[in-house]
């Protein structure tokens, strides 16, 4: 990278992994680490007399080498790093790669990963605050956290988050948080960020749920009242839970008003999220702009007691959604029985046939090893155009 920048210029795409067996590293010669030391010299970044130290020593973490890495990879444009950065001080030594690119106290030689677009973490100890020059970077149009350090970041953290995040200081487009729960004002700072969110997925199935800091002492903010810093940008929301988790996370649902998000086009989440029971009347409170609206049902919860809310969607859809084109209804596996789901479709099907809207019914196998929340194909299904598949999924399979 060093000695010839040519073809650092030449990566796009960097995946990083930590992994406990990385494999002894390769002793540093004496030529080695005057290549190291020259080149680090001349980025002129603050601490590179250390830095350069630790790339070529043979008891230092990989990671300071991977640092150096990106700061020769000046057109990198998606960057991935999975896995667990173990000790807090390490996980800061790294994510200063960030700060201090966004913090503008580089010198001119640094790159400030201009073209960067897409990033993920995932399965790091590190904490939102220590990921929170990321949400500065200006280039950025993806970001994707997975399975994180939700524990350090209750509402207490909020206002020192706050000055690291300001609200609509980057330009992401794309949200996605999977299997991590923030707390409340926590989030709201996240989605405030961006100038313009267009996508937004959050799973908060997490298997530590009783461990994750929440407050009950502020006024309660549901989802959707998060979501409307981005009311006139956010073209789809996608939201999932376990059912276990759905005592602890009361706030996270979509039944607030969606009506002024204007340009919203697809919603997915579980039923129980959006509506409250049979009789609620869900379709007069989304957007004129919806397309596709995608509900799973789960057990042990409260989706199954919101099917016949359904109906009233279906009848009265062309009134409050005029665009909508497809309603998709996901019955999730249970580890007791394949079948647990036990409702007659047909009449739905047969009033969406009438009504000009596509209905599908898709049920996920058992013996399928992929998350349910990420997979909608697959598995068996019933659609409104064919009357013989509604036989499928009666009361009499």
């Amino acid at each position: 990278m060093i000695l010839k920048p040519e073809l650092a210029d030449l990566v796009h795409d960097v995946d990083i992994s930590f992994t406990a067996c990385m494999g002894q590293r390769r002793t540093p010669t004496a030529q080695d680490k005057k290549i190291v030391k020259e080149g680090l010299r001349a980025l002129a970044t603050p601490g590179w007399k250390d830095w350069a130290a630790n790339c070529n020593s043979k008891d230092k973490g990989d990671e300071t080498v991977y640092k150096a890495i990106l700061f020769y990879t000046r057109n990198i444009k998606s960057l991935r790093i999975d896995g667990d950065i173990h000790a807090s001080s390490r996980s800061v030594d790294w994510f200063e790669v960030f700060g201090n690119t966004t913090a503008g106290i580089l010198s001119d030689q640094a790159h400030g990963f201009q073209h960067l677009r897409s990033v993920s973490i995932e399965n790091t100890s590190a904490s939102i605050i220590q990921l929170a020059p990321l949400f500065r970077l200006q280039s950025l149009q993806t970001l994707q956290i997975r399975n994180t350090d939700c524990w350090t970041a209750g509402d207490g953290h909020a206002p020192r988050l706050q000055r690291l995040i300001p609200r609509a200081c980057n330009n992401i487009e794309s949200l996605i948080l999977y299997e991590s729960f923030y707390a409340k004002r926590i989030l709201n700072i996240l989605l405030a960020s961006s100038q313009k969110l267009v996508y937004f997925l959050y799973d908060i199935t997490n298997d530590d749920d009783a461990e994750v800091p929440l407050s009950r002492d502020e006024a309660s903010l549901s989802l959707s009242q998060a979501l409307a810093y981005q009311k006139s940008s956010l073209e789809g929301i996608d939201v999932y839970s376990e059912h276990y988790s759905e005592e602890l996370y009361v706030d996270v649902h979509l039944r607030d008003s969606l009506k002024d998000f204007s340009v919203l086009k697809s919603i997915t989440c579980s039923l129980s999220k959006v509506a409250s029971n049979n009789s609620d009347t869900l379709v007069q409170r989304l957007p004129p702009s919806l397309l596709k609206f995608r509900a799973y049902i789960r057990q042990y919860t409260y989706d199954e007691d919101c099917i016949e809310a359904l109906e009233h969607m279906i009848a009265n859809y062309q009134s409050h959604t005029p665009q909508l084109q497809e309603i998709i209804v996901a019955a999730s596996p249970s580890l007791e029985t394949y079948n647990w789901l036990k409702y007659d479709w047909s009449r739905l099907v047969q009033l969406s046939s009438k009504t000009g809207l596509s209905f599908k019914v898709d049920r996920q196998g058992d013996d399928n090893d992929d998350d349910f929340s990420s997979n909608w194909e697959g598995g068996h299904s019933v659609s409104s155009p064919s009357s013989d598949e509604v036989d499928l999924y009666s009361d009499d399979e």
